[in-house]
């Protein structure tokens, strides 16, 4: 969409609604991001890592913000990233769930959330972030539910934790329902 790259195709495989294995393919870069329960996480056959930053000052946070989402929920999108903003490093967008949500599993950004995105979306890079060691929470700090369309992920508790306290919560229309 306007020229942007940053597109993706992502398939995540759950058993019981534990994740099993995702792929998140970047066409357009020749990128190829896997994970499969157990056995790590790898971009193009070469084995990925979250970083270690543990505090939001470090931190390189990435997010999305959909259209739609933006138009419904304005008040709070906006002061989450006002709120946010000045306490980390910096924010990046990509335009897509699914890669932004990758690259923290490649430890090229610490963390990530976003309210809005469709399980199709997450179920994937879900995969490849807990198995290159980050963690991935529902945005008040509970377990992720890929269904429920709130989620971050972080290289680590530490980090997710005080995300966490920085965001407001809301609630959008399940995938499942």
């Amino acid at each position: 969409v306007h020229g942007n790259p940053h597109v993706a195709v992502s398939v995540g495989f759950y058993n019981n609604k534990e994740p099993e294995f995702g792929i998140v393919y970047m066409p357009l870069f020749d990128m190829m991001f896997t994970g499969i329960k157990g056995r790590g996480a790898k971009l193009n056959d070469r084995e990925i890592k979250v970083s270690n930053v543990k505090e939001l000052q470090d931190a390189l946070l990435c997010g999305e913000c959909s259209h739609e989402n933006f138009v419904k929920y304005e008040e709070y999108a906006v002061k989450n990233y006002r709120t946010v903003h000045p306490l980390v490093h910096g924010i990046r967008t990509y335009g897509t769930a699914a890669y932004g949500m990758t690259t923290v599993g490649l430890g090229a950004n610490d963390a990530y959330f976003e309210f809005g995105p469709h399980v199709w979306d997450i179920a994937a890079a879900n995969v490849i972030v807990t198995e290159a060691g980050g963690v991935v929470k529902d945005t008040a700090g509970g377990p992720v539910d890929i269904m429920s369309r709130r989620f971050l992920a972080a290289s680590t508790t530490e980090l997710a934790e005080e995300l966490v306290k920085n965001i407001q919560q809301y609630t959008l229309p399940r995938d499942d329902e």
